[in-house]
């Protein structure tokens, strides 16, 4: 009968670890993402990049601009492509990739304004 509860002691840590093993895996970085802002100028943000990252930014449209940035130790950038034939109408893709594996890609298709 002891032996019986022994075991069911080990094998109830064993769960227990386990359970915290796993939860500790469940903690994820977010996704790097970026965002394209109509202000008086084009403006591209970026954030959840990793910490001084080198970005290659490219914005197709009618015109292909390309920009290389780095990111903050925060893992935040921002482009300021200045004032450019774009706006909230125009068809565009936007893909930002980053010299340690970050990735982001949009698509942004042609609305009627």
């Amino acid at each position: 009968m002891r032996k019986l509860g022994v075991t069911l002691i080990a094998a109830g840590l064993l769960v227990a670890l386990a359970g915290t093993a796993s939860g500790a895996q469940q903690v994820t970085r977010p996704k790097p993402a970026a965002t394209v802002r109509f202000l008086p100028a084009v403006v591209i943000v970026g954030k959840h990049f990793k910490a001084r990252e080198r970005v290659k930014v490219t914005l197709t449209a009618a015109t292909t601009y390309v920009r290389t940035v780095r990111s903050t130790a925060l893992g935040t950038f921002r482009i300021n492509l200045g004032t450019i034939a774009l706006n909230d109408c125009s068809e565009f893709t936007l893909k930002a990739v980053g010299a340690l594996g970050s990735r982001f890609s949009l698509t942004h298709p042609a609305k009627p304004c």
